[in-house]
């Protein structure tokens, strides 16, 4: 098992002082951020080997704009011709991203234009409706598919909690959508704080998902490093043990701006502990 972290899990640090931390603290390496028009990528990477680190994969930014000129986030659960292809444009650059960087993953959360600013759009929304309004994603998805295979990338679809979207919130929303898109490296990705508020048992999520497990963020009930919530590891780990896990895994959680090699490592120890435990 290799433990990497995600690069926006750092708040107003340099890139040499987060990838100093993450290499003395025992990582493997990073995911980096999906902004593939705002940095230089070779100066970039050069860089990340400089301190040894990989790179495992790249995480979307699916809630910010970016660039100051776009009028929109990537959406792809839209009517709007122009979002789409926004999106479709983002997600693909995101792909070239990755492969250059030597992943093998991008994860796509499916946002839309619904709004969403109150619990009660998630509540009001049938399965029927749901089904109904994640189907358009399907076609967009096979190409997008298709053109990751090409450089050997893994589209990741991501369920977020309710509070970022009413339609892909769980493992089975997005079970259905990847089960509907006959391609290989079409799987899902599983993060526990957003399974914390949508999945009603670990163990059952991470059972029923198998067959389509990617990859895994790890943090715990209150975004910070695992060990300092109510989330119960073992039971996590020992699911992922039962299915045969044999990925690596990344933390994304919320660090502070100073200080923050000794939470690194500590959560990083917390976690080996009881992978070890299950010798996964």
């Amino acid at each position: 098992m290799k433990y990497y972290i995600t690069i926006n899990s750092f708040t107003n640090s340099t890139l040499d002082e987060i990838l100093e931390a993450v290499s003395t603290c025992g990582y493997s390496g990073i995911e980096i951020q999906a902004t593939p028009s705002i940095f230089n990528w070779k100066s970039y990477l050069e860089k990340i080997n400089s301190y040894s680190l990989s790179v495992i994969g790249v995480t979307g930014d699916w809630t910010k704009k970016q660039t100051q000129n776009e009028n929109h986030n990537p959406i792809l659960l839209t009517n709007d011709p122009k979002k789409i292809s926004y999106s479709i444009q983002y997600i693909k650059s995101c792909i070239k991203m990755s492969n250059y960087f030597g992943g093998y993953f991008f994860n796509i959360c499916l946002m839309s234009d619904h709004p969403v600013s109150l619990d009660f759009n998630h509540e009001r929304i049938s399965i029927r409706e749901k089904k109904k309004i994640l189907k358009k994603s399907i076609p967009i998805l096979h190409e997008l598919s298709e053109f990751a295979n090409e450089y050997g990338i893994n589209l990741l679809i991501e369920p977020l909690n309710r509070y970022s979207t009413p339609f892909c919130v769980s493992a089975k929303d997005a079970i259905d959508v990847s089960s509907s898109i006959n391609n290989e490296n079409l799987m899902i990705m599983l993060d526990t704080f957003h399974m914390n508020i949508e999945e009603t048992d670990f163990y059952d999520t991470i059972k029923f998902s198998k067959q389509f497990l990617g990859h895994v963020h790890l943090s715990d009930s209150n975004r910070l490093m695992p060990g300092s919530g109510h989330l119960d590891f073992d039971l996590i780990m020992r699911s992922l043990n039962y299915i045969n896990y044999n990925k690596n895994m990344s933390f994304e959680i919320i660090l502070p701006k100073e200080n923050f090699s000794y939470l690194l490592k500590s959560g990083l120890n917390y976690i080996k502990k009881i992978v070890t435990k299950y010798n996964l």
